[in-house]
C-alpha cells in the first residue's frame, strides 16, 4: 500500500522546475523584443522609419530663402534680395540663394553678377538645370557667345530628356544668332516643332525661322514660315498674340510677298500691318511702303 504522504514532496519539486521554466522563457521572450526594437531604432528602418523620415528640418538658410521666394513672386526685387544675401551668409553652400539672387540680378539688367551667381550654384550644384539654362541666356546677352554655344551644345548632349531640353534650343538658336551663324539657328529652331508639336511657342518658332532665311536672303523660305506662324494662330485659338507682334507678322509677310514680286498680297498684308503695329512697319518698311503707294 502507498503512502499518500510520500507523494506530496514530489508534486511540489514539480511545480517549482514548471515555474522556473517558465520564467526562463518569459525572460528570454523579452530580450529577444528588446533586442528587436532596439536594432531597428539604432538602423532607422521598419518601424521607426516613417516618423524619421518625415520630419524634415528647415534650416535657418532655406527660411530666408523662402521669404526672399515670395517676394520675387511678386516681382519686388529690392526687398527680395536682402533676404537671399542674409541666407547666403547664414549657409554658403545653400545653393537655392545664390540662384535666387541671380534671377534678381537678371531681372534687374545685372547679368554680370548673375552670371557669377549662376556660376556659385553650378559649384554646389553642378547638375541644376535651371542655372546652366540661365547661365547660357545671361553669357549670350552679354555678348560672350562662343562660350553660350559651347555650353548649351554640352547641356543638349548630356540631358536629351531633360524637361527643359525646348528651351535649350531656343537659347543654342540665340547663341547662334549671336553668332551671325542663323542657318546653325534655323536648325535648332526646326527641332522645336518636333519635340512639341502644338508647344504654345511655335508661333514665334516658325516666325524666328522666316527671319532668319529674311537675313540670308532666302525669301521664298521666308515667306513660307511666316505663314506657318499665321497659319499657327488658327490652329490654336487659345494662343494669344500681341497685336504689336502680330503686326510685326504682317509686315514682314508684306515684304516677303513684295520681295516674291507679289504685289497684291503685298498690299493686303502692310495693310493689316499698318493697323496693329504702324510703328514697326512705317519705321522698318519705309521704302517699300512708298513704292507699293502706301
Amino acid at each position: 500500500m502507498v503512502d499518500l504522504h510520500q507523494l506530496t514532496p514530489h508534486k511540489d519539486r514539480s511545480a517549482s522546475i514548471l515555474i522556473f521554466i517558465s520564467v526562463i522563457m518569459l525572460v528570454a521572450i523579452i530580450g529577444v523584443t528588446f533586442f528587436f526594437i532596439w536594432n531597428k531604432i539604432k538602423s532607422g528602418s521598419g518601424l521607426f522609419q516613417p516618423i524619421i523620415t518625415s520630419t524634415t528640418l528647415i534650416t535657418p538658410s532655406d527660411k530666408l530663402n523662402q521669404t526672399g521666394v515670395s517676394l520675387l513672386k511678386e516681382n519686388n526685387y529690392k526687398d527680395a534680395e536682402p533676404y537671399f544675401n542674409q541666407s547666403i551668409q547664414a549657409d554658403p553652400n545653400n545653393y537655392k540663394p545664390h540662384y535666387n539672387l541671380g534671377v534678381v540680378y537678371a531681372s534687374e539688367g545685372y547679368f554680370g553678377p548673375a552670371i557669377t551667381e549662376y556660376k556659385k550654384v553650378l559649384q554646389i550644384n553642378a547638375n541644376y538645370e535651371p542655372a546652366i539654362i540661365n547661365l547660357i541666356g545671361a553669357e549670350t546677352t552679354v555678348g560672350d557667345c562662343q562660350t553660350s554655344s559651347e555650353t548649351v551644345q554640352k547641356f543638349i548632349k548630356q540631358y536629351p530628356d531633360s524637361k527643359n531640353i525646348v528651351t535649350a534650343h531656343w537659347e543654342a538658336a540665340d547663341a547662334y544668332a549671336c553668332l551671325k551663324q542663323y542657318e546653325s539657328s534655323i536648325n535648332e529652331l526646326k527641332i522645336i516643332p518636333v519635340i512639341a508639336p502644338n508647344g504654345p511657342d511655335n508661333f514665334r518658332v516658325y516666325y524666328d525661322i522666316g527671319s532668319y532665311y529674311n537675313i540670308l536672303g532666302n525669301y521664298k523660305m521666308a515667306l513660307s514660315y511666316y505663314l506657318m506662324a499665321e497659319e499657327e494662330i488658327s490652329k490654336q485659338p487659345s494662343l494669344i498674340v500681341a497685336d504689336k507682334d502680330l503686326g510685326k507678322l504682317y509686315a514682314d509677310l508684306g515684304a516677303s510677298y513684295f520681295r516674291n514680286s507679289d504685289r497684291k498680297n503685298s498690299i493686303e498684308f502692310f495693310q493689316k500691318a499698318l493697323k496693329d503695329n504702324p510703328d514697326y512697319t512705317k519705321n522698318t518698311y519705309s521704302s517699300t511702303l512708298s513704292s507699293i503707294g502706301l
